[in-house]
């Protein structure tokens, strides 16, 4: 596999199986997982998956500098559990005054836990976003990745986002 990498100046190597013989549970998970490598990181991940792959330092460093994905998730989540223990808090007051069942302690405290602890991530996700921006632009990455130039005169001062 790495003579391939190093041979055929690719990017990516895949070691994919013709057959696979699985428990139900493993091939679920192995689609799952497969489906959220599409999607999030490689693009071109086997339907099949993948046992074994190689890729080079370029393609690392393009998915860990452009991918905000997790930053934006810690913060949706935080709305969704601050949402989730307004609700909650929301059917409690109903159940309480239409319906006259008062529950002592338990429903106050998750919904203390629930508001507190989504206004938290979301906290953290705004602070994380934050901070990603600003080691980006102390990096001065340019947005995307050349690999190759066709047709331009090649200049060798400045860096790629200058030009």
């Amino acid at each position: 596999m790495m003579k391939a990498l190093k041979e055929k100046e690719t990017d990516i190597v895949w070691a994919v199986r013709r057959t696979r013989k699985e428990s139900v549970f493993h091939r679920i998970g192995s689609r799952i997982f497969c489906f959220l490598m599409k999607r999030l990181a490689l693009k071109e991940t086997p339907s099949s998956g993948a046992d074994i792959f190689l890729i080079n330092r370029k393609v690392i460093d393009s998915i860990a500098s452009f991918l905000y994905f997790p930053i934006r998730l810690i913060s949706a989540s935080g709305i969704l559990i601050s949402t989730g223990g307004f609700l909650y808090a929301i059917v409690i007051i109903i159940n309480a005054l239409i319906y006259e069942r008062i529950q002592q302690g338990w429903p106050a405290l998750m919904v203390v836990i629930l508001v507190l602890s989504g206004f938290q991530l979301l906290m953290l996700g705004i602070v994380a976003e934050y901070l990603w921006r600003t080691f980006s632009e102390v990096q001065r990455r340019p947005p995307f990745i050349i690999s190759e130039r066709a047709g331009f005169p090649s200049s060798s001062s400045g860096t790629e986002r200058d030009r």
